[in-house]
C-alpha cells in the first residue's frame, strides 16, 4: 500500500511539473503581456507603400495604431518611413515595437512575427517571441474589424466633406484640439488641410512642403512632419503667427484670417508687398478682397493662384459649416 501512495505522489509531482514549468517558461519568453502595455509608450513605424493605395493604407494604419495604443492605455510614438531607415532591422534590434508593412517578396520577416492580414495584404510586425503583444494585437484587430465604427473610419478616408456622421476627416479630433488652441473654427482648419493635401498624410511637394498641411520642413525633419499630429500642431501654430502678423492691418478677425491664409499659401514676403502696393495705390489694405483686386497691376507677383486658394478654403468652410 505504501508503494501505491509513493507512486501516486510521484505521478502528482510529475504532473505538476509538466503543468507549471512550461507555463513559467512561456512567461519568461513572453515579456509583452497586454497588461505590461499599460502606461508605456509603444513605438511604431509605418512603411509608406509603393502603390496607388499608399496614402489610404498609411493613413488608416496611423489611426488604427493610435486607437490601439489608447485602448491599451499606452502612449504612442508613430513614425512614417521616409526610406532612410530599415525599420524591420530597427524592430529586430528593439528600437521600435511595431512595424506596419505590406506583405510582399521583398519583405524580410526573419526574426519577426506578423499579425493577421489587414486590408490590401498589410500586416503589423513584432519581434518573434512577443506572443503576448502579438495576441493582444490580433484580438484587438479582429474585434475592431468586426465593429461598425471601423466601417465608418474606413469610409472617412474616401469621403470629401461632411456626411450624416458629422465627420470631415479621420483626423477631426486632432484638428479640433489644435484649432481650439489658436481660436479658429476647426472646420476652417480642416478646409485648409483639404485644399493642401486632401487629407493625405504622406504628400510632399518639390519645394519641401510635407504632410497634411504642407508645412515646409525648416527646423523640423520631414519624418517629424509626416506624423499627422505633429504636422497639424506646427501648421496651426504657423497660421496663428501669421494672423497676429496681419491683425494690425486687417479690419477684423476674419480679414486677418484671410491674410493669414494668403501668406500660408504664398509666403509672408509676397503678402507684405501686396499690402504695401495697395497702400501706395491709395487702396485700403485692411480688406483682403480689395488687396487681391490689385493683383493684375502687380508686375512681380501673379496672385491669381493665391486668390483662388483663399476663396477655395473659405468656400469649403462655408459649405461644411452648413453641414452641422
Amino acid at each position: 500500500m505504501r508503494r501505491c501512495y509513493k507512486y501516486a505522489a510521484f505521478l502528482l509531482l510529475t504532473l505538476m511539473a509538466l503543468l507549471i514549468i512550461p507555463r513559467s517558461a512561456r512567461t519568461r519568453r513572453d515579456n509583452s503581456h497586454p497588461k505590461d502595455l499599460r502606461d508605456t509608450v509603444i513605438h511604431s513605424a509605418i512603411l509608406l507603400f509603393d502603390d496607388e493605395n499608399s496614402e489610404f493604407k498609411a493613413g488608416l494604419n496611423y489611426v488604427l495604431l493610435r486607437k490601439f495604443c489608447d485602448e491599451m492605455h499606452a502612449g504612442h510614438d508613430i513614425r512614417l518611413s521616409t526610406g532612410e531607415e530599415d525599420w524591420t532591422d530597427s524592430l529586430r534590434e528593439g528600437k521600435v515595437d511595431i512595424v506596419v508593412a505590406g506583405l510582399g517578396d521583398s519583405l524580410d520577416t526573419s526574426g519577426l512575427s506578423p499579425t493577421r492580414d489587414l486590408e490590401d495584404s498589410t500586416v503589423w510586425l513584432v519581434r518573434s517571441g512577443a506572443e503576448g503583444k502579438l495576441h493582444a494585437m490580433n484580438m484587438w484587430l479582429t474585434s475592431t474589424f468586426d465593429s461598425k465604427e471601423y466601417g465608418k473610419l474606413r469610409s472617412s478616408f474616401r469621403r470629401k466633406g461632411i456626411t450624416g456622421s458629422g465627420r470631415i476627416s479621420p483626423y477631426d479630433e486632432i484638428i479640433k484640439e489644435y484649432a481650439a488652441q489658436i481660436g479658429w473654427d476647426w472646420k476652417l482648419i480642416a478646409s485648409v488641410i483639404y485644399h493642401e493635401s486632401r487629407f493625405k498624410i504622406g504628400v510632399a511637394s518639390g519645394k519641401g512642403a510635407v504632410g497634411l498641411m504642407q508645412v515646409v520642413a525648416g527646423k523640423y525633419s520631414a519624418e517629424y512632419l509626416l506624423d499627422p499630429e505633429n504636422n497639424i500642431r506646427v501648421g496651426t501654430a504657423y497660421l496663428s503667427k501669421l494672423q497676429k502678423r496681419y491683425s494690425s492691418t486687417a479690419s477684423d478677425d476674419m480679414e486677418s484670417k484671410k491674410f493669414a491664409l494668403a501668406a500660408f499659401n504664398a509666403g509672408e514676403g509676397r503678402i507684405d508687398k501686396c499690402i504695401k502696393f495697395a497702400t501706395e495705390k491709395g487702396v485700403d489694405p485692411s480688406s483682403w478682397d480689395r488687396v487681391a483686386e490689385l493683383f493684375p497691376l502687380m508686375a512681380d507677383f501673379d496672385g491669381r493662384q493665391t486668390s483662388a486658394y483663399v476663396d477655395g478654403v473659405m468656400t469649403t468652410w462655408y459649405s461644411w459649416s452648413k453641414g452641422f
